[in-house]
Order: structure tokens, then sequence, then C-alpha cells
């Protein structure tokens, strides 16, 4: 297998894992954590892409026919991804955690975009 067939299968299990999670009283916490991350990575992945003026790309989402990514696309991901942090807020009832996971995850979705964009003007 190639990597890109491999990292498609790995991320559709992350996706189905984490959704069914959700579904678990006693998992929701991480499950929603997790699964902003995983909106926070397409948030980071489709804004290189644009970024790099690639904007014809299908986004992927909901099967084959997807529409080409856009900057409407992040700012979607970027939502979704605070809906996810804010129920895992309101279910854990730990804010500090919240907060800290915040930043976390604001800081790596500004430097990830300049950090690939730099290293691809190099190579």
């Amino acid at each position: 297998m190639t990597a890109v067939p491999t990292s498609a299968v790995l991320l559709i299990g992350l996706e189905f894992f984490s959704g069914a999670g959700i579904l678990i009283k006693r998992s929701f916490p991480i499950s929603a954590l997790f699964a902003a991350g995983l909106f926070f990575l397409f948030v980071s992945a489709v804004a290189v892409n644009l970024l790099r003026g690639r904007r014809e790309l299908p986004c992927g989402c909901f099967g084959k026919k997807g529409t080409p990514i856009s900057w409407h696309l992040v700012a979607r991901d970027i939502l979704l991804a605070v809906a996810s942090l804010l129920a895992t807020e309101f279910f854990s009832g730990r804010l500090l955690i919240f907060l800290i996971a915040c930043a976390v995850i604001a800081g790596i979705c500004v430097i990830t975009p300049r950090v690939w964009m730099a290293t691809s003007a190099r190579a």
C-alpha cells in the first residue's frame, strides 16, 4: 500500500472511532477533544493548500464528489472544532484544561501552515 491509501484508511478509522466515542457517555470528553483535533488537522491541511494556490482540490467531504476547498471550509471546520471543544468543557467542567487545549490547538493551527510553506519553499 502507498502512503495516500494507507493514511486515508487510517483517517476514516479515526473519524469513525471519534464519532462512535461521542455516543458513549464515558468516553465523550476524550472523543470530543479528539474530534476537535481532527477538525484542526483538516483546517491546517486546507489552509496550506489554499495558501499554495491549490483551490481546485476537492475537499473530500461526504464522499468523492466534494466541492473544491475554500476559506468557507476552513471557517466551517474551525466552528466545528470550537463546538467540539465547548462540548468537552461543558461535559467535563474543567475550564483550565479547556483553555489550555484551545491555546495549544490555536498555536498549532497558526504555526503549521507557516512551517509547511517555509519547508516547501526550500524544496
